[in-house]
């Protein structure tokens, strides 16, 4: 039997098979950070037994989380950027004209919102001054901002407007793309 890991929270000992469970049943925010270190790992290409080490788990742990929907897509969005090629955007606006932070519980937009590059194209997408009134609300230049449904990218748009770094991921591939089909 391989060496214990002791439990930063509580400092009972488990095994690296026992610890992500222990961490998801009785310490959630230990998890959540768990599964960010994980995916950070990831995105720095580390293999899968360095992340297994790294976060004092197995790698079978490791391939669970890579084959959660929502790593993959993002694994799948990398891979795919490559091919992609950029197309010339006309931006005639970096931001809304005459923005006000809400500041009640009922939000009312004069438009939907165009500027940089929102478009309404993609189905289910929101109007920008949504995730722009909680990213300067709720968070601070240089902070992460968590996208777990990027969609077309509306929230990460706004995310790099303001100077905050963005982190997005999506169930469907492709769905970082305008294209309907």
């Amino acid at each position: 039997m391989g060496k214990k890991v002791q439990c930063s929270y509580c400092g009972q000992k488990y095994t690296r098979t026992q610890f992500p469970e222990h961490l998801e049943k009785d310490h959630e925010g230990g998890y959540f950070r768990l599964i960010e270190n994980i995916m950070s790992d990831f995105q720095n290409e580390f293999d899968v037994k360095d992340i297994a080490v790294n976060n004092c788990v197995t790698e079978a742990f490791v391939k669970k989380v890579a084959n959660q929907s929502t790593l993959q897509s993002m694994l799948l969005i990398k891979e795919k950027a490559t091919s992609y090629s950029a197309k010339k955007l006309d931006i005639r606006l970096w931001e809304p004209e005459n923005f006000n932070l809400e500041t009640t519980t009922i939000w009312s937009f004069p438009d939907r919102g165009d500027w940089a590059t929102h478009s309404g194209k993609y189905r289910g997408n929101w109007s920008p001054f949504i995730p722009r009134n909680v990213i300067l609300r709720y968070t601070k230049e240089g902070e992460i901002v968590l996208d777990q449904f990027v969609g077309s990218g509306t929230t990460l748009v706004e995310t790099k407007l303001l100077n905050r770094k963005g982190i997005g991921v999506d169930i469907k591939p492709g769905s970082d793309k305008t294209d309907p089909t």
